[in-house]
């Protein structure tokens, strides 16, 4: 047996390997991408039939939130201030 056809093997298994780590990469990023837009598809699917279902008011309609904030056009002090206020001013 002579060195040659061992050295010629070794560098046939080194291209096939090579290429196919290529090859297990290209899919890899494919299989990546797709998923992606899978994943992208189904939640605006998921949020289009949640949108549905609420029906068409929903988006016309603000969310109803406690008043912690005082409204400017409503009087903002107590009562037996703003009573005290009137006596004086009639």
């Amino acid at each position: 047996m002579s060195g040659a056809p061992i050295g010629e093997a070794v560098g046939v298994l080194f291209v096939t390997c090579r290429a196919l780590a290529y090859w297990i990469a290209i899919l890899a990023a494919a299989v990546t991408v797709v998923c992606v837009v899978v994943v992208a598809g189904v939640a605006w699917a998921i949020r289009r039939a949640w949108r549905g279902l609420a029906g068409p008011q929903a988006d016309e309609q603000a969310p109803q939130a406690p008043e912690l904030i005082p409204n400017p056009t409503k009087p903002t002090a107590p009562s037996w201030v703003r009573d005290d206020h009137e006596r004086k001013a009639a």
